[in-house]
C-alpha cells in the first residue's frame, strides 16, 4: 500500500522564476528559494542550527520543458521535511538526527547538520 504525503506548501512556476515557499513545523522551518538562477533548499532548527542545499542551477535544470511544481511535505511526527520537484524527491532534512540528504551533490557550506555528508539515500524517505 503505498502512503500518502501530506503536502504543506507548494508552487508551479517557470524554470528561471524568483520563487520562495517556507513552511514550520514547532520550531523548525524550512524555505525553498529559486533566485532565477539557483534554487536552495534550506532549513533552521530550533536551536538555530542551519543547512542550506543546492537543488538545481541554470547548468543542471530539473525539468527540459522548464515547467516546475515544487511541493514541501512534513513526516507525521514533523521531525522531517521532504523537497520534491516535479514529484520526484529532492532532499530532505532530519531534524531529529541533523541531517541533511540531497540528490544534487554539489558542494555544500559545511555545518552541523553536514558533518557527515549530504549524500541521498532512499532510507531518507521511510520517515513519509
Amino acid at each position: 500500500m503505498q502512503k500518502t504525503i501530506k503536502i504543506s506548501a507548494e508552487s508551479n512556476y517557470s524554470f528561471g522564476s524568483n520563487i520562495h515557499l517556507e513552511t514550520s513545523q514547532g520550531q523548525c522551518k524550512v524555505v525553498f528559494r529559486d533566485n532565477g538562477g539557483e534554487a536552495y533548499f534550506s532549513c533552521i532548527d530550533a536551536a538555530g542550527g542551519t543547512c542550506q542545499l543546492l537543488i538545481y542551477s541554470r547548468k543542471q535544470p530539473p525539468s527540459p520543458g522548464g515547467k516546475l511544481l515544487t511541493q514541501i511535505a512534513w513526516s507525521p511526527s514533523g521531525s522531517q521535511a521532504l523537497l520534491l520537484v516535479n514529484r520526484q524527491p529532492q532532499a530532505v532534512f532530519d531534524f531529529a538526527a541533523k541531517r541533511a540528504y540531497c540528490r544534487n551533490t554539489a558542494p555544500f557550506q559545511q555545518s552541523q547538520w553536514t558533518a557527515v555528508g549530504h549524500e541521498w539515500s532512499d532510507e531518507a524517505l521511510k520517515f513519509f
